[in-house]
């Protein structure tokens, strides 16, 4: 995905499919350069979220990064979203 294809206006956002479109850019480039596995489990139960596509975009890919740069080679990164009891949309990278 390019930055032309990215929204930059606040709209109604389908979160997982931001993850989903950072994890196949990471997935295409460091992640395969340091044998480090990405592991998805998305909550497809997720509302959409009100929001600039561009802004999330980028938060995700820049921790997204960082977690994978900080891991060793044959390590993995779970990218985890969910739907809190206060409704909130949660992000969870762990290694």
């Amino acid at each position: 995905m390019s930055d032309d294809d990215i929204n930059d206006k606040t709209t109604e956002i389908y979160f997982n499919q931001i993850v989903r479109d950072v994890l196949g850019a990471l997935q295409a480039g460091m992640a395969v350069t340091k044998s480090v596995t990405v592991i998805e489990q998305l909550d497809s139960s997720l509302p959409r979220v009100i929001g600039r596509e561009k802004a999330f975009y980028d938060l995700v890919s820049c921790v997204g990064q960082n977690a994978i740069e900080a891991c060793e080679d044959k390590d993995s990164v779970t990218f985890e979203t969910s739907y809190t009891d206060n409704l909130r949309v949660l992000l969870t990278i762990s290694d």
